[in-house]
């Protein structure tokens, strides 16, 4: 295994081969040279409407090229993105962008059910902070300007789901998402001729580090659709000759329950899975996603805390016994996980109260999950705190 060297997110899009496939959604299809030339647009335009390093930046839109080449975009200036769940309703949504200090936010009108320019004009006034709010398409591209980004620089604020009224914004680094994904993709073995399939919402931190951000550190493509429904998942998987996808028991279990399953012919090699061992087995012998790996991890870790390795046997991958990865320190106190290393995040923007709450006294992450060690070190996650303890634990990370 190679070691690991600290870049920015701009330093491995501009390493990548230029001609190698880096994006198919339901209306583009990008190389890496076309991924690139649309980020450094994207950051040019930002830096036009007056955006610098260390502003933040919000995203609201489904899965697709744009969510990606703003988040990129983003990232070469070297402003903040902060991914917004498109579930939100109005006030939640008002309560993310002033929490996060949002001066920008980029948009689809509509997404699902949601109409989003209706909640802008119910909340716009009670955003004194955000001072440009575009749709889709409305980002001009200009002329690229350096950041002068570091790899130690925030690079995301995740909104976690939360254990209290209203969630919480995870700070993350460049380094913390990057080497997170460049972890991850070692222990699934993933290679530059990949295709990975991402099931997971970009909001989320299983489609941006564990699906977006391994694919492009590794090289590999990322493909994807706006939203998970199995039956599209199902037919661009076979069309893409897809090797890798990742998901939770439900995620799996709609795909494999689903009428069309049995009629197509995946390509799947491995990816990874947060299930439970009936659902793993499955994935192995049903979904014929061979090396399978079973991950767990929370937004406040960037996210993958543990992961098995493609090459373990298959008995331990299929039964969540899995290690942590390298150089990231683990330990159960009373039942509970907690996590201490390179991968856990700043703390909770403009919540220091929060953030002390996260970490013990001697500055481990608390999870708020309970696990037992076994032997080798292999964490098997057991489940949640009892609610009673949760009011100070951080929030979960559902893979």
């Amino acid at each position: 295994m190679s070691a690991w060297t600290p870049r920015t997110l701009g330093e491995f899009l501009a390493a990548q081969k230029p001609d190698a496939a880096a994006l198919v959604t339901a209306t583009a299809r990008l190389t890496y040279a076309e991924l690139l030339q649309r980020a450094r647009d994207a950051a040019g335009g930002m830096h036009a409407l007056g955006l610098r390093k260390g502003d933040h930046v919000a995203l609201l839109m489904g899965n697709d090229e744009h969510w990606i080449t703003h988040f990129y975009g983003a990232a070469l200036l070297g402003a903040v993105t902060v991914p917004v769940n498109t579930r939100f309703k109005a006030a939640e949504l008002a309560f993310c962008l002033r929490q996060a200090d949002c001066k920008a936010l980029f948009y689809a009108p509509k997404f699902l059910n949601n109409d989003y320019e209706a909640m802008l004009r119910a909340i716009r006034q009670d955003l004194p902070p955000l001072k440009h709010a575009l749709r889709v398409g409305e980002l001009r591209a200009a002329p690229f300007v350096p950041g002068g980004v570091t790899a130690d620089d925030l690079l995301l604020i995740q909104f976690t789901s939360g254990t209290t009224a209203y969630p919480k914004g995870v700070m993350l680094t460049h380094d913390n998402m990057l080497r997170n994904a460049w972890a991850a993709g070692q222990r699934m073995g993933v290679q530059p001729e990949d295709r990975y399939f991402n099931c997971r919402p970009f909001f989320h931190v299983g489609g941006s580090t564990l699906s977006a951000l391994v694919s492009l550190v590794h090289g590999a493509c990322l493909v994807t659709l706006p939203g998970f429904e199995p039956g599209a998942v199902l037919e661009m998987m076979e069309q893409e000759r897809c090797t890798l996808t990742s998901g939770n028991d439900t995620i799996f279990q709609m795909l494999m329950g689903h009428d069309d399953f049995a009629k197509r012919k995946l390509s799947l090699r491995g990816g990874w899975a947060a299930a439970g061992p009936q659902t793993m087995r499955r994935i192995v012998h049903v979904l014929g996603a061979k090396y399978i790996c079973a991950a767990y991890g929370l937004s406040e870790a960037s996210p993958n805390v543990v992961m098995s390795d493609w090459r373990d046997p298959e008995e331990l991958r299929v039964q969540g016994l899995a290690t942590p990865l390298e150089e990231l320190q683990l330990r159960t106190l009373d039942g509970e996980i907690q996590v201490r290393g390179w991968s856990v995040m700043r703390g909770y923007y403009n919540d220091p109260d929060a953030t002390a709450q996260a970490f013990t006294a001697d500055g481990w992450l608390r999870t708020g999950d309970l696990g037992e060690l076994h032997p080798g070190g292999r964490l098997r996650m057991l489940g949640r705190l009892k609610a009673k303890l949760r009011e100070h634990a951080v929030s979960e990370f559902k893979l």
